[in-house]
């Protein structure tokens, strides 16, 4: 399976992560994703966010968050140090079993993660295991470190109908011991797997978003980064292009997040700079998604998305201003005016 089938490539192909598309584990099988089921287990605070340990004391590496690392299959994002007494600070893990007091019981219970403040890592990473859910019991507990101030999480976990009061609240360093954990495999591993298991919330999400408003929106969108980090220094002229061919310039940033799902469910054509706000797209029901990037800053996961919605995604993918990869989280993106004038109008087509 390839990924990049059901995309079109134009210009200068990103070096760094081009190679780790085209193989075909970019998407992860179906029956690989699966509830983890621990018992006896503990949920732990660590420098990493909470992580379950089993009945040995050992960490279960399905509780910690994985990505993929670039010409790796899997990074699991493993903990440094973690609080082994609530009113103590952090210990180095080593190689030794962990041993920590419980300070709450409950029989069973889901773990989802922890949330996240960034928004792009929230409306993927955060939601990976929540395509489990409607095969688990409609009453069972559910952990998920941080929702309660995250307001983003807070909306998805009201479309998809899930009661606050399911959520597990543990505060602080404390340590919860469940009977029985089960915790679902992630279905997004960032910078390159998806399953196509998460499809499905996505559709939850959007159909439930979109019941709920009969506000308009235009057709074509062009997702600016005018007020965020790491915008395009051409992004009054890319604008502009855009206007002319019938886009609504948009800084989603600015919107209700749910409004945002809304806009992007109904759009006819997606377009914008790689980055967090082109994470929306995977919210839309068809039509086009257009994505253009720095050539050493196009993560997999904009073409692993679209690929497992069947959307007709186009990538362009400009030299730019040669920015150093370790720099490029802090910088703008700079392109030239021959690549806009060259490539930008057939993502229009």
């Amino acid at each position: 399976m390839n990924v990049f089938k059901e995309a079109d490539f134009h210009a200068p192909i990103w070096s760094n992560g081009f190679g780790y598309f085209q193989n075909d584990k970019s998407i992860l099988e179906e029956d690989y994703i699966k509830v983890i089921s621990v018992s006896d287990a503990q949920i732990v605070p660590s420098d990493r966010g909470y992580i379950a340990v089993d009945s040995d004391g050992r960490i279960v590496s399905d509780s910690l968050l994985q990505r993929c690392g670039i010409g790796k299959e899997k990074e699991f994002i493993f903990p440094k140090k973690i609080f082994d007494d609530p009113n103590e600070a952090l210990i180095d893990i080593g190689d030794k079993p962990i041993k920590i007091s419980s300070t709450h019981q409950i029989p069973t219970g889901i773990f989802l993660g922890n949330s996240h403040r960034e928004f792009g890592h929230c409306i993927t990473e955060c939601l990976s295991r929540l395509w489990a859910l409607p095969e688990l019991p409609s009453d069972m507990p559910i952990f998920m470190s941080g929702i309660e101030s995250n307001n983003i999480l807070q909306t998805i976990s009201e479309l998809l109908s899930i009661p606050r009061n399911r959520f597990i609240s543990v505060s602080g360093r404390d340590v919860l011991r469940v009977k029985n954990l089960l915790i679902p495999m992630q279905a997004i591993h960032l910078f390159g797997k998806y399953s196509r298991k998460i499809s499905a919330t996505w559709e939850k999400i959007s159909q439930s978003a979109d019941a709920r408003s009969k506000l308009s929106f235009p057709d074509k969108v062009f997702l600016n980064r005018s007020s965020l980090r790491r915008n395009v220094e051409e992004q009054e002229r890319i604008c502009t292009f855009y206007e002319n061919h019938g886009f609504s310039a948009i800084n989603p940033e600015a919107m209700p997040f749910l409004e945002q799902i809304i806009m992007c469910r109904r759009a006819t054509h997606i377009a914008g700079c790689v980055g967090s706000q082109m994470h929306l797209a995977q919210f839309q029901i068809e039509g086009r998604f257009t994505v253009f990037g720095h050539t050493n800053f196009l993560p997999a996961d904009f073409a692993c998305s679209a690929f497992i919605k069947d959307q007709h995604s186009t990538f362009y993918v400009a030299d730019g201003n040669n920015i150093k990869y370790k720099d490029i989280l802090e910088s703008p993106f700079g392109f030239s005016i021959n690549f806009l004038n060259e490539y930008l109008p057939q993502s229009i087509k």
